[in-house]
């Protein structure tokens, strides 16, 4: 059932990128990307490869602090692969920390701390992506009038997204807070799992409790360190850094660098795009948002799609065919990810 969904979304995925060319002129699409530089290519390859290196290198060193040193070689493949995880099955970040999880305690990663490494990796990296789409948004004033919806549906995202880093942060620094969200928390599950639809999501809650006073845990020791975790923090800006020129060199390559300012706001469309999407990678949603906020500040159309297009692959396509080649390392055909948790009835 779950493969064909799969199957299912990334058709429709497929339909909307054909839907998403079709709306450029074929033959000046064609013309842009055969023509583009070789070298510059090979550039914005190399901007995404050391991003995925400086974000395994966010994990590498969380676990240092956390006295659980694994190969540098091991961690950028969980990095990679947990990456790849979070784009086919993407939900806010939810799928991606669910596979780092996993893969940890595959490395013999104590439980008491699995949790709170792939927690601390997802706020590090995405406490900078909502502060570029806060950045995004506030640029966008400059070159796109909004109406008072749009206006309106914008403000509602950052409160969102403000909100939901804020809880974050609590979670994370604050032990009173953490403890109670998990409480509150457990209860409204445990109400909304007895119904008979939503029962098969019922949680044993013995072992629940026992994963939680280990997550508490880990995220206690990760607080009383803080102060050694200035590498993670360098190298989550640096990877957002390289993630901004992957985007840039691909516009570079087809002969059409962009401003600071128009760069960021179709960053923070990819952003966006990518947090919350039906189907597998975005696919056709994140090609039509970007290309199309681009085309508003004056873009041409055919330019942005073919360096969305040669991004997309670079940053997205290339790192996920690598990850392949070390998926049943980790992900055996006859295992499945919900036996390992041990938390589902």
């Amino acid at each position: 059932m779950k493969r064909k969904r799969v199957i299912i979304s990334l058709l429709v995925g497929l339909v909307l990128l054909v839907l998403v060319v079709s709306f450029a002129d074929i033959h000046q699409l064609e013309n842009i990307l055969s023509e583009a530089n070789i070298v510059w290519l090979a550039l914005c390859v190399g901007a995404s490869l050391a991003s995925y290196c400086c974000i395994a290198a966010v994990m590498y060193y969380i676990l240092i602090v956390l006295k659980e040193k694994l190969p540098f070689k091991d961690v950028f493949e969980i990095a990679l692969l947990s990456c790849s995880v979070n784009y086919l099955v993407a939900f806010a970040g939810l799928s991606g920390l669910a596979a780092k999880i996993y893969m940890l305690a595959k490395e013999n990663v104590l439980p008491s701390k699995t949790l709170s490494v792939s927690i601390l990796h997802g706020f590090l990296t995405n406490t900078i992506a909502v502060l570029f789409v806060f950045l995004g948004f506030y640029y966008s004033f400059s070159y796109v009038k909004m109406s008072a919806y749009e206006l309106q549906f914008g403000i509602l995202v950052l409160i969102i997204a403000f909100l939901l880093t804020w809880v974050t942060i609590k979670i994370m620094l604050d032990r009173k807070f953490r403890q109670s969200f998990y409480r509150i928390g457990s209860k409204l599950w445990e109400k909304a799992t007895q119904f008979r639809l939503t029962r098969r999501w019922r949680l044993d809650r013995e072992k629940a409790d026992e994963f939680f006073a280990s997550f508490d845990q880990g995220m206690q020791m990760l607080v009383e360190n803080v102060r050694n975790l200035w590498k993670p923090c360098l190298y989550a800006a640096l990877d957002w850094g390289l993630m901004i020129l992957c985007l840039e060199l691909s516009f570079v390559a087809v002969g059409y660098p962009l401003s600071f300012k128009i760069l960021i706001i179709g960053f923070s469309v990819n952003i966006f795009t990518s947090l919350f999407s039906v189907v597998p990678a975005s696919l056709g949603i994140m090609e039509g948002a970007m290309a199309g906020s681009f085309a508003l500040m004056g873009v041409s159309y055919e330019n942005a799609l073919a360096a969305v297009i040669i991004y997309r692959i670079a940053y997205y396509l290339i790192p996920m065919i690598i990850s392949v080649f070390f998926y049943y390392r980790f992900f055996p055909r006859e295992e499945k990810l919900e036996s390992e948790s041990g938390l589902v009835d």
